[in-house]
């Protein structure tokens, strides 16, 4: 790693971000499409194959749960994780928070859980309101024991996480995978009813996430692996994440000598930036697409997606004309349909 990065701190209570009445199914696209949500991006300019959190992984046939089921200190944290959890599921009226990241990975690893971390100081007003008013709330102590390893850091003593996290505003609560790698966050404050929402919508089995981790940690440059774990964010609908590894896999070489493989690449995209609001950056891909593969079989995929960015951005007139061309050219089909629900939805 290089020289550690120096940050200025900015302690923000803003309840106005959080506005009206959300189900699970909408709080993750929301915040998704809002400044609320900071992509894992330099991170000292790490990939996920670089540094992490808790140990150095054996890279051998037998990976790092061979190596960590050969140690007795192992077998004992399980067993403490299980005392734990009794005494969780025996009183379940507060969270029991984690202070030492690396010995929460190493829960988290043996679960496949994910980590929820949650950067905080002891001179921060709106942190300690979430203590008063947020994290007693049950709902909340219900969201994180659905499979969650809470982790309670204290940012003004510990540099090098504070760094690492890039954790400029408090309270920031970053969600990881088991090893640390960020997979989604949240600065400021945030009250109870839309956190519950939030913990409820995140996924709590990050099995196949950490696999494709795993692999990114042998080989960072791994089409494979990014476009897997791209995928597999989409469907946890972390589409801003998502974005990030299909357009590292876009980079590679691999995407160039497989055209299919990455108009599929490509239309994921263009999909995830309509679930973030992003009309304008989806629309360009579609109308590329179109340009770079007339032939292409997602054809009339790329004609559906540009008329409903279109739509989005407010362009009501080429949203017809655009629905109109799925309707005429693929009458029968199932994009041709909701080509239809589309234009119903303009009249």
């Amino acid at each position: 790693m290089g020289a550690a990065s120096t940050y200025s701190f900015k302690v923000v209570e803003d309840k106005s971000s959080i506005q009206g009445a959300e189900t699970e199914s909408t709080v993750l696209e929301r915040l998704n499409a809002s400044s609320l949500l900071i992509i894992e991006r330099n991170r000292q300019k790490m990939n996920p194959g670089q540094e992490r959190l808790m140990y150095k992984r054996d890279h051998g046939s037998r990976g790092c749960a061979a190596v960590l089921l050969r140690s007795t200190s192992f077998f004992l944290l399980l067993f403490l994780n299980g005392f734990c959890a009794y005494l969780w599921s025996a009183d379940n009226k507060s969270i029991p928070w984690f202070t030492d990241i690396h010995q929460a990975s190493l829960d988290a690893v043996a679960a496949n859980k994910p980590m929820m971390l949650e950067f905080r100081a002891d001179r921060c007003d709106p942190c300690k309101l979430m203590d008063e008013q947020v994290f007693p709330d049950p709902s909340v102590i219900e969201g994180v024991s659905r499979g969650f390893v809470p982790v309670r850091i204290n940012a003004d003593r510990t540099q090098a996480l504070k760094n690492k996290y890039a954790v400029t505003v408090l309270p920031t609560i970053v969600f990881t995978d088991s090893y640390g790698t960020e997979i989604f966050r949240h600065s400021a404050y945030i009250d109870a009813d839309v956190l519950s929402l939030l913990l409820r919508a995140l996924p709590v089995d990050v099995t196949e996430i950490n696999s494709f981790d795993r692999e990114l940690t042998k080989d960072k440059y791994s089409f494979d692996a990014m476009d897997g774990l791209a995928t597999e964010l989409r469907k946890d609908s972390l589409y801003r994440l998502s974005n990030e590894y299909y357009n590292r896999a876009l980079r590679l070489k691999m995407a160039k000598r497989d055209p299919r493989g990455k108009e599929l690449i490509l239309e994921a995209v263009a999909f995830n930036d309509i679930k973030l609001q992003e009309s304008g950056e989806a629309a360009k891909i579609f109308e590329s697409c179109l340009k770079e593969f007339p032939s292409s079989p997602s054809t009339p995929m790329f004609l559906l997606g540009l008329g409903q960015a279109y739509a989005l951005s407010g362009d009501d007139d080429e949203a017809r004309s655009v629905l109109q061309a799925v309707i005429g050219q693929y009458p029968n089909s199932d994009l041709a349909q909701r080509a239809r629900e589309g234009l119903d939805a303009l009249r």
